[in-house]
């Protein structure tokens, strides 16, 4: 059983080390953990290896695979934003958020 789901950035991006143009996958913990590839607009799924519970508004920290063509790991973080449990925005984010956090997800608004 998988630890992680994937959500796919939206937008393309331009790898700092070949320059391709490329599609950013972001592994991220919440929700029903079994790998699910998600893209922005897509409800999670519930009722497996669950982490986290629905809520309102809930910001999640992703982690990026490396780039598809040369390995680079771009060494950033995303900031996955979930709206009543649909994957609203993915994005180049900080860790600020998750400081505190004992996971890599804050629970804004339950």
């Amino acid at each position: 059983m998988s630890a992680f789901n994937i959500v796919v950035v939206p937008e393309a991006e331009t790898c700092l080390r070949c320059g391709s143009e490329i599609t950013r996958e972001v592994q991220f913990s919440y929700g029903d953990r079994r790998a699910h590839r998600y893209t922005v607009g897509e409800a999670l799924r519930w009722g497996g290896n669950d982490l986290g519970l629905p809520a309102r508004l809930v910001r999640v920290q992703g982690y990026p695979q490396v780039c598809p063509v040369c390995g680079l790991d771009p060494g950033t973080v995303y900031d996955i934003v979930i709206r009543d449990s649909v994957i609203a925005s993915v994005a180049l984010g900080t860790s600020t958020p998750y400081v505190d956090a004992d996971e890599d997800f804050v629970v804004v608004e339950r």
